[in-house]
């Protein structure tokens, strides 16, 4: 909702903002408290990209007229992501090895700052703008009143938070559990 009314190029750009933050943060942690934090700072890079990538892309392709394109250049942009990644995770484990476990965390701000750099050099379509007529104060106190009202969704909503952030943590740590196998961080990636 906060890239529909205000900027999805903005949005993208707190995103990364949040994620180098993040890195820097976990980076520089000595315990759980603080890694915590930089957890935080992970998860409001995850909430502002949620969609809002795939929104830029489609109002940018509908803007040149090839809207009808959509789904071929997202599945481009996903495969070249999960390529990116796949490289990150076993170039990481090389870092981390030469250069300590922290390594990695420190340079994940270089693409942040790259993506921030890009996408200030974006211009942003905006011929969304004009389909959001609602203010977002009222949409967001609508959505809780609506969570509110009902037990089962405040229930399901607390459940679906829970299991996120015990995933979450499970995504993280496990490699820490390959510890006990080897100390060799190629292999914990």
């Amino acid at each position: 909702m906060i890239a529909d009314k205000w900027s999805r190029k903005g949005v993208l750009v707190l995103s990364a903002i949040f994620l180098g933050a993040g890195g820097v943060v976990c980076g520089l942690s000595h315990g759980l408290f603080q890694y915590s934090i930089g957890y935080v700072l992970y998860g409001l890079y995850v909430v502002c990209t949620s969609g809002t990538y795939q929104s830029l892309t489609y109002d940018v392709l509908h803007e040149q007229g090839r809207a009808n394109d959509y789904s071929k250049v997202m599945g481009r942009a996903y495969a070249m992501f999960l390529i990116g990644a796949a490289a990150a995770n076993v170039a990481s484990g090389f870092i981390a090895r030469a250069g300590g476990l922290r390594l990695p965390f420190f340079l994940s701000v270089v693409p942040c700052a790259v993506n921030v750099i890009v996408m200030l050099s974006m211009s942003e379509p905006t011929f969304h703008k004009q389909e959001q007529a609602a203010k977002i104060l009222p949409q967001l106190g609508e959505s809780v009143r609506a969570m509110a009202a009902v037990a089962v969704l405040r229930s399901m909503t607390l459940v679906w938070c829970l299991l996120a952030v015990a995933a979450h943590f499970n995504e993280e740590f496990s490699q820490f559990y390959m510890l006990h196998y080897t100390t060799d961080p190629i292999w914990l990636g």
